[in-house]
């Protein structure tokens, strides 16, 4: 799930900024990207970590979020306001940040089949 969310951030974020496309299926699609991708990483805390880690693994990971909502949104407005009032850089900052999410989807997947251990099953098969 967080793949395909992933995936689907990058064209979704360009066919908004340099489009001229109705914007309402593309918004849709990205609801429901946006939608994917913390649905299939925070449920893979519990199973990666071991559980007296588990406060300090949650805690690290809503840190690192809410930075990220701090940043990007500042730079965002940075962005556009360098390029007066275009959102071009902006869109195509936000579409490359989807390309990182999927790295890193790609990296937590191949994490946990190191560690065998399976982040794609229900969370009580894959803690058993």
């Amino acid at each position: 799930m967080m793949i395909l969310g992933s995936l689907l951030l990058v064209p979704i974020h360009l066919s908004l900024g340099l489009t001229h496309f109705a914007p309402a299926l593309a918004m849709i699609i990205l609801g429901i990207s946006f939608s994917l991708v913390p649905a299939a990483m925070w449920p893979s805390i519990p199973i990666m970590v071991e559980e007296k880690r588990l406060g300090t693994a949650f805690g690290l990971m809503t840190l690192i979020q809410n930075a990220g909502l701090t940043l990007f949104n500042w730079v965002a407005g940075k962005l556009t306001d360098m390029a007066d009032g275009d959102y071009t850089h902006t869109i195509v900052m936000f579409a490359s940040l989807g390309f990182v999410g999927l790295v890193f989807a790609l990296l937590l997947k191949a994490a946990a089949k190191k560690e065998n251990v399976g982040i794609e099953l229900p969370t009580s098969k894959a803690q058993a």
